[in-house]
């Protein structure tokens, strides 16, 4: 036995030993079993001390130096907990934003210029935290690299070493943005989704009559009608936006009605207009939708052209004032009668004179 220890070189035993513990970490990796991992690390530990305690030449063992990782692991935290916080903080600017588009009031104005700043602020702590991170990182790698080239082992028994070291530490770097790339969230630069091919984006959105057909949240947000636009969220909290292809606004912001709310859908989704919802809207409702219609181009895009609501109330108007004129007093028409005087004064369509003569004759 003392015979055959003296032929066989120590190097191509180690050579051998390292090339079968390689394909046993393959296997390990492959099986994702938890005892054949702890077995695996039991493994290395024993044959990197029996190495190195044999070896006076080298002074820590060869792959990652483990003394550094306590503060990458720290940095990595610390990174997290900043990005988490940029998170809360731009949630409450959406929050923030989205009550201030419904009141308007000047106590939101100011909500969401502190949340804006909050934002700005986060932000700026996550990107330091993340440059340290990956300046940690690079340094350790720097580190480890120094130690291979100075190790007197052959480059091959060199080479396995590290690919066995390697894939033992690797479960345990800190999954950041550095060599594993998982440090969730939407990071700084280079994040998000890969552009949209064939698809040339000036600024920072893609226009909506480029991307109409595509699987993007846009496309789904965004619906069409005719030359513009209209945004779903808004429309379901019955609120109406119009945007025109390249999102900027145009026309009214404002509430609608139910009733409102149903002819925009209908004339969205089924290109329909209904003449008998239509006729049941108010006057105001009325002089909206018309403007919807000028503003999109889709006023001439029918068959049938809706009736100004300007002039049927003055026409109905007209024939109410010369019943009554007439002698006509049927509670009633008087009541109607009322009713278009208010609207016709709202809308400028008479003066204040004859406004105060009916108001004065029906009461």
């Amino acid at each position: 036995m003392s015979h055959l220890m003296k032929t066989i070189r120590w190097m191509d035993t180690f050579e051998s030993l390292l090339t079968d513990l390689e394909d046993y970490v393959k296997y390990v990796e492959e099986s994702e079993d938890r005892n054949l991992e702890k077995i695996l690390d039991d493994n290395l530990r024993l044959l990197r001390e029996a190495t190195f305690t044999n070896v006076s030449d080298v002074k820590t063992p060869l792959g990652y130096d483990n003394s550094g990782y306590d503060e990458l692991q720290k940095l990595h935290d610390e990174a997290e907990a900043a990005f988490q916080s940029y998170g809360e903080a731009y949630s409450q600017l959406e929050k923030n934003l989205s009550d201030f588009n419904k009141t308007n009031s000047e106590a939101d104005k100011q909500a969401v210029r502190a949340s804006r700043s909050a934002v700005k602020a986060t932000k700026a702590a996550y990107s330091i935290k993340v440059r340290a991170y990956n300046d940690k990182l690079r340094e350790l790698e720097e580190v480890n690299q120094m130690s291979y080239n100075d190790n007197p082992l052959s480059a091959s028994v060199r080479a396995k070493v590290e690919r066995a070291n390697a894939r033992a530490h690797f479960k345990h770097l800190p999954q950041g943005s550095g060599l594993k790339r998982k440090l969730k969230g939407r990071g700084l630069k280079g994040a998000g989704v890969a552009p949209l091919e064939g698809v040339v984006r000036r600024g920072r959105t893609y226009n909506l009559n480029e991307i109409q057909g595509l699987a993007t949240p846009s496309a789904y947000t965004y619906k069409q009608l005719g030359s513009k636009y209209i945004r779903i969220p808004d429309l379901d909290a019955k609120t109406l936006v119009i945007v025109q292809p390249n999102r900027r606004k145009c026309g009214p912001k404002c509430q609608i009605s139910d009733s409102l709310q149903s002819m925009i859908k209908t004339l969205i989704y089924k290109q329909h207009i209904d003449q008998a919802a239509y006729d049941k809207l108010s006057i105001d409702d009325k002089k909206l939708f018309k403007e919807i219609l000028a503003i999109t181009h889709l006023q001439y895009n029918f068959h049938d052209k809706l009736t100004d609501p300007l002039e049927t109330l003055r026409a109905e108007y007209d024939k109410l004032k010369g019943g009554m004129e007439l002698g006509n007093d049927n509670p009633s028409i008087i009541k109607q009668l009322k009713s278009l005087t208010v609207d016709m004064y709202s809308n400028r369509l008479i003066d204040d004179k004859e406004f105060k003569q009916i108001i004065t004759r029906l009461l």
